[in-house]
Protein backbone atom coordinates (compact mmCIF):
# COMPACT_ATOMS: atom_id res chain seq x y z
CA UNK A 1 0.00 0.00 0.00
CA UNK A 2 1.19 3.49 -0.74
CA UNK A 3 0.73 6.31 1.72
CA UNK A 4 0.66 10.08 1.34
CA UNK A 5 1.17 12.88 3.77
CA UNK A 6 -2.12 14.47 4.72
CA UNK A 7 -1.94 18.18 3.96
CA UNK A 8 0.70 19.97 5.98
CA UNK A 9 0.59 17.40 8.78
CA UNK A 10 2.88 14.45 9.43
CA UNK A 11 -0.03 12.02 9.14
CA UNK A 12 0.49 9.28 6.56
CA UNK A 13 -2.82 8.10 5.11
CA UNK A 14 -3.23 5.20 2.71
CA UNK A 15 -3.97 6.32 -0.84
CA UNK A 16 -7.15 4.24 -0.62
CA UNK A 17 -9.74 4.47 2.13
CA UNK A 18 -12.34 1.94 3.14
CA UNK A 19 -15.68 3.61 2.53
CA UNK A 20 -18.37 2.18 4.76
CA UNK A 21 -21.56 3.14 2.97
CA UNK A 22 -22.27 -0.39 1.79
CA UNK A 23 -19.65 -2.59 3.44
CA UNK A 24 -21.07 -2.04 6.90
CA UNK A 25 -24.65 -2.85 5.91
CA UNK A 26 -24.81 -5.43 8.69
CA UNK A 27 -22.80 -5.50 11.88
CA UNK A 28 -22.07 -9.21 11.42
CA UNK A 29 -19.93 -8.45 8.35
CA UNK A 30 -18.53 -5.13 9.54
CA UNK A 31 -15.61 -6.45 11.62
CA UNK A 32 -14.44 -8.75 8.82
CA UNK A 33 -14.72 -6.04 6.15
CA UNK A 34 -12.78 -3.46 8.14
CA UNK A 35 -10.11 -5.98 9.19
CA UNK A 36 -9.64 -7.07 5.56
CA UNK A 37 -9.09 -3.44 4.56
CA UNK A 38 -6.52 -3.03 7.33
CA UNK A 39 -4.82 -6.28 6.29
CA UNK A 40 -4.38 -4.71 2.83
CA UNK A 41 -2.66 -1.70 4.40
CA UNK A 42 -5.62 0.68 4.47
CA UNK A 43 -5.43 2.95 7.51
CA UNK A 44 -8.24 5.39 6.60
CA UNK A 45 -11.86 4.47 7.27
CA UNK A 46 -14.57 6.75 5.91
CA UNK A 47 -18.18 6.93 7.03
CA UNK A 48 -21.02 9.45 7.18
CA UNK A 49 -23.99 10.44 9.25
CA UNK A 50 -26.26 9.44 6.36
CA UNK A 51 -24.88 5.90 5.95
CA UNK A 52 -27.45 4.24 8.18
CA UNK A 53 -25.83 2.55 11.17
CA UNK A 54 -22.29 2.54 9.79
CA UNK A 55 -21.01 5.08 12.34
CA UNK A 56 -22.45 2.97 15.16
CA UNK A 57 -21.01 -0.28 13.73
CA UNK A 58 -17.63 1.33 13.16
CA UNK A 59 -17.65 2.67 16.72
CA UNK A 60 -18.27 -0.83 18.06
CA UNK A 61 -15.44 -2.20 15.92
CA UNK A 62 -13.03 0.47 17.13
CA UNK A 63 -14.01 -0.19 20.73
CA UNK A 64 -13.46 -3.95 20.30
CA UNK A 65 -10.02 -3.34 18.79
CA UNK A 66 -8.32 -4.19 15.52
CA UNK A 67 -4.89 -5.43 14.46
CA UNK A 68 -3.78 -1.86 13.74
CA UNK A 69 -3.22 0.36 16.81
CA UNK A 70 -5.90 3.06 17.08
CA UNK A 71 -3.31 5.85 16.85
CA UNK A 72 -2.40 4.59 13.36
CA UNK A 73 -5.98 4.41 12.13
CA UNK A 74 -7.71 7.50 10.71
CA UNK A 75 -11.47 7.94 10.73
CA UNK A 76 -13.36 10.51 8.70
CA UNK A 77 -17.08 11.17 8.64
CA UNK A 78 -19.34 13.63 6.87
CA UNK A 79 -22.37 15.70 7.73
CA UNK A 80 -24.79 17.46 5.39
CA UNK A 81 -24.27 21.16 4.72
CA UNK A 82 -26.19 23.55 6.94
CA UNK A 83 -25.94 27.27 7.69
CA UNK A 84 -26.97 26.53 11.30
CA UNK A 85 -23.80 26.40 13.43
CA UNK A 86 -25.62 24.93 16.43
CA UNK A 87 -27.10 22.15 14.33
CA UNK A 88 -23.71 21.45 12.76
CA UNK A 89 -22.13 21.23 16.21
CA UNK A 90 -24.87 18.84 17.34
CA UNK A 91 -24.36 16.61 14.29
CA UNK A 92 -20.61 16.51 14.89
CA UNK A 93 -21.13 15.55 18.53
CA UNK A 94 -23.71 12.92 17.55
CA UNK A 95 -21.23 11.38 15.09
CA UNK A 96 -18.44 11.35 17.67
CA UNK A 97 -20.78 9.63 20.11
CA UNK A 98 -21.83 6.97 17.58
CA UNK A 99 -18.18 6.41 16.65
CA UNK A 100 -17.30 6.26 20.35
CA UNK A 101 -14.55 8.82 19.78
CA UNK A 102 -13.62 11.76 22.02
Amino acid sequence: MRYRRFGKTNLQLSVFSCGTMRCLASESNAQKTVQQAIDQGINHLETARGYGKSEEYLGNILKAGLSLPRDQLYITTKIPPTPDADLMSQWINDSLERLQLD
